[in-house]
């Protein structure tokens, strides 16, 4: 195998991941969420790459590493996905289940 040719099929095992802090004004700490109309209210923290197999529990080392957060937020990230009109946190166990992939935008191919 060439080298450019194992150098793209690395790439396309990678992805790429937004990370955003939620204003602590924004959560509903009542129903551990945010509404998906105000996601446009939160800040970015970065973009991070990482292999697509990644599971979130180990999204956090990466966080740090990759963006160096400590001035942006808080140490103890939480996880969310869409569910229905709220971006809802995950539970523990949630983060050993779902990897990166599971959180790419979906993609139109034509």
């Amino acid at each position: 195998m060439h080298d450019s040719q194992s150098m793209g099929t690395i790439a396309s095992l990678l992805c790429d991941l937004h990370v955003y802090k939620v204003p602590p004004d924004l959560w509903r700490e009542n129903f551990n969420n945010i509404l998906n109309n105000v996601v446009t209210e939160t800040i970015s923290i970065g973009i991070i790459r990482v292999p697509s197999e990644t599971r979130l529990a180990d999204l956090r080392d990466e966080i740090i590493q990759q963006l160096q957060p400590d001035d942006m937020g808080p140490r103890d990230w939480v996880f969310l996905r869409s569910v229905g009109r709220s971006l809802t946190r995950l539970r523990t166990k949630q983060e050993y289940q779902l990897k990166a992939k599971h959180f790419l935008p979906p993609v139109v191919s034509l």
